[in-house]
């Protein structure tokens, strides 16, 4: 059973999640429009969406408001997989694509160096809202004395 997360622990993890959140929208509009390098600003763009989402998980949390819908927790997990899955394949693909074309560290068109670091920025976030989503369906389901009844999809209360 997890102890419930202290209330100054999951502001400090809003906090984070804003701050990615926009920087995330930022690297998009500057390495999008003024350095026309769209592969990292899509990915700076995926990684402020996902740190957005960690952030709804945050402040969802923190209001206590997951009692109400907690399968969206099972929703962040599958979400916060598949983009996992995606970053890291996008990482792999962005290093061997720099290497094999011998490319320097240059942020103009296509800069997949870049894009690498932002991919993995992306992996970050996803991975955080798999673990943050996990962590408080835990935390949720240990608390609120919830189970899932085997193969009908709904919660009731033991």
């Amino acid at each position: 059973m997890s102890p419930p997360t202290a209330p100054r622990v999951v502001k400090c993890r809003i906090v984070w999640s804003a701050v990615g959140f926009v920087v995330g929208i930022s690297i998009f509009a500057t390495f999008g429009f003024y350095y026309r390098n769209w592969h990292c600003a899509a990915w700076g763009l995926a990684s402020g969406v996902f740190a957005a989402l960690t952030l709804a998980v945050h402040v969802e949390y923190y209001k206590y408001e997951w009692n109400r819908q907690p399968k969206l927790l099972v929703i962040g997990m599958v979400v916060g997989c598949l983009g996992l899955l995606a970053s890291i394949s996008a990482f792999i693909v962005y290093l061997v694509l720099a290497t094999t074309r011998h490319q320097g560290l240059t942020a103009w068109n296509d800069g997949y160096y870049l894009a690498c670091v932002w991919s993995a920025m992306t992996c970050k976030w996803t991975s955080l809202l798999f673990y943050f989503s996990f962590d408080y369906r835990k935390i949720l389901f240990s608390l609120d004395g919830i189970t899932e009844t085997p193969g009908s999809g709904s919660y009731q209360r033991i």
